[in-house]
C-alpha cells in the first residue's frame, strides 16, 4: 500500500480543498494534484491511523440519519441515470454535515483523479 499524503489546495476559482491521497512519495502525490488544476499551499506525510480511530471521529460528526440520506438520494439520481460525478457535486452542494461534505469532495477528487470509486472510498 503506497503511503498517503495529507494536502490543502486552492482551484482556480479560490475555493479551498483538503483531504489525502496516496502515492508512492510526494513528488507523484503533487504531479495528480497539480494535473487536476489544483494549486497546493500544503503536502505532507499523513501519519497512520487505525481503522478504529478514524471511524470513531467520523461517526461521532455524521450522523446515521445523514448517511441514510446520502445513501437514498444518490441511489435516486443514479437510478434516474444521473452520471455519477453530476450525483457528486449535487450532493457536495446539498450535504449540510461539514465532515460528510468534506468525505464527499475527497471522493469526487480522487475519482476524478484516476483512482476507482472503491479505493476513493476507502
Amino acid at each position: 500500500m503506497s503511503p498517503r499524503f495529507k494536502y490543502r489546495v486552492v482551484d482556480t476559482k479560490g475555493q479551498r480543498f483538503e483531504g489525502s491521497i496516496d502515492r508512492e512519495n510526494e513528488h507523484s502525490a503533487a504531479s495528480v494534484l497539480r494535473a487536476s488544476g489544483y494549486y497546493i499551499t500544503k503536502l505532507s506525510l499523513e501519519e497512520e491511523t487505525t481503522v478504529e480511530k478514524y471511524f470513531s471521529n467520523l461517526t461521532y460528526k455524521t450522523k446515521p440519519k445523514d448517511l441514510a440520506i446520502f445513501c437514498r438520494q444518490l441511489a435516486t439520481m443514479i437510478e434516474a441515470g444521473v452520471p455519477f460525478m453530476s450525483c457528486l457535486t449535487v450532493l457536495i452542494e446539498q450535504t449540510e454535515n461539514k465532515q460528510l461534505k468534506q468525505v464527499l469532495k475527497e471522493i469526487k477528487f480522487r475519482v476524478s483523479s484516476g483512482e476507482s470509486l472503491a479505493d476513493a472510498m476507502e
